[in-house]
Parts: C-alpha cells; structure tokens; sequence
C-alpha cells in the first residue's frame, strides 16, 4: 500500500485481518483455541459465577498462568499476520525461514518476558495499572517496526531501529493503534460480562463466541501495528522487507 492514509489504514485493517481468517484458517484458530483454554479453566475455578467472583479470581493462579500462554500464542501469530499482509500469500506466511523465523524468535521471547512482568509482578490495580497500561501502549508503538521487520526477516529492523523510527510518529501511531482495536476490544468484554450476566446455560455459547472475536481481534491488533509501521518506513524512505512494496 502506497500513501498509507489513516482512513485508508483503518479500513485495510479490517478488511485484510478477515482476508488472513479466511486464507490461514488453521493459523487464525491459535488464539481462539488458547483463548477457550483460558476460559476453561476460569469457569472450573468460579470467575463466571458472579461479577464479584470475577474479581476476586481475577489474579488466581492458574488464571494467570493461562493468560500468559493466551499472551504467547496471540504474540505468535503476529509471526504469521506480518508476513500475510504484504502480499496476502498464505504459503508465504505459514513458511518458517531464516532470518525471519531467528528474529522472530528474539521478538517473542522478549514480548511474553513482558507479558509474566505484566501478569506476575506490575500491579494490576488502581493508579499504576492505568500508568502501566499506557506504558505498554507506547511500547507496543515503539516497537511496531521491530515486529514487522523481524516477521519479514529484515535484520536491519532490530528493536533500536524500530524505536528510532516510530518515535518519530509515535502520535499516529497510538490514535491509529487504539481507534483500530477498539470495537472488537469493547465487543470481546462486554461478551465477558454477558457471559456472568447472562443464564448458565448460555454461558458457554456466549464464551465460544468470544473466543471467535477474538480470533478476529488477534489479526486487527497486528494490521494495527503493521500499518503505522508501513506508514512510518515509506516517509523515512526505507523498507520493512526488501520486495513487500514497502518503500515510499
């Protein structure tokens, strides 16, 4: 995509994250299996038996340690999102190659390090839940070129060059970032809320079908990193991948 827009961006977002469901089937279902892990193990703990419930159990264990592996396989399919974007080839994406797959594995040890920090050790209430939230926002900006680069096996994209870059355009990025993920964001915890609210025996349909969106929001999340990091790269002149057409 030449002259990467916002309007534009927002709705190549949506549009190639449901292009990436239908093509890698397989790969998409990842997160949604992980995501339905996580809620087995919170209604056999009782999260889902009241709001109340929910919020006690909200730091249990075994919740938690579910969470990071929902953290590690949506971190994951940022390997394959990445590379099915460029050129929506689904053979292109699945394929594991050096150096992508190498860089790549740098990028996921370092994101799911910070995903047991954020699970296990930050505070996850009042005043510096929010200052951290906003903290891995600027992050995940920060280090939206480093994701791409590394899918894409661009050795040159490494995590200081991505920083250097994307500051740079740090205030699209966030607006686009968060305008992007926000319906399907809202959608998957109101399905969560529903899912205490509503009667016992829809809480299992009301679960799968946010382990659906969030299937869908898995891929969102990275078009909303991949296109600020296009956009980012075309007006630096420089490119994500040699050949992906990022080039200005």
């Amino acid at each position: 995509m030449t002259n990467v827009t916002f309007w534009k961006s927002f709705k190549a977002a949506y549009v190639d994250s449901l292009a990436f469901i239908r093509a890698c089937w397989l790969l998409a279902l990842v997160p949604v299996v992980f995501e339905l892990l996580q809620h087995f193990v919170e209604v056999r703990i009782g999260a889902y038996d009241s709001m109340a419930a929910a919020l006690a159990l909200a730091d249990a264990p075994l919740r938690l340690h579910f969470g990071l592996l929902k953290v590690a396989s949506l971190t994951l399919s940022i390997y394959w999102v990445m590379r099915f974007l460029p050129c929506r080839d689904a053979r292109f994406a699945a394929r594991v190659e050096a150096p992508a797959w190498r860089l790549f594995a740098v990028f996921l040890v370092v994101q799911v390090a910070l995903g047991a920090i954020d699970l296990y050790v930050l505070p996850r209430q009042g005043w510096w839940a929010v200052v951290w939230f906003v903290v891995g926002m600027v992050e995940g900006a920060l280090f939206a070129a480093w994701a791409a680069g590394a899918s894409l096996g661009n050795e040159r994209m490494g995590v200081m060059a991505s920083t250097r870059l994307m500051a740079r355009r740090l205030p699209w990025t966030l607006a686009f970032q968060i305008t992007v993920i926000l319906l399907p964001m809202v959608l998957h915890y109101v399905l969560g809320t529903l899912a205490i609210a509503l009667p016992r025996a829809l809480m299992w349909p009301t679960l799968v079908l946010d382990a659906l969106v969030v299937g869908y929001l898995a891929p969102v999340i990275v078009a909303g990193s991949y296109f600020p990091a296009l956009r980012a790269a075309q007006l630096a002149g420089v490119t994500l991948f040699d050949g992906d057409g990022t080039t200005a």
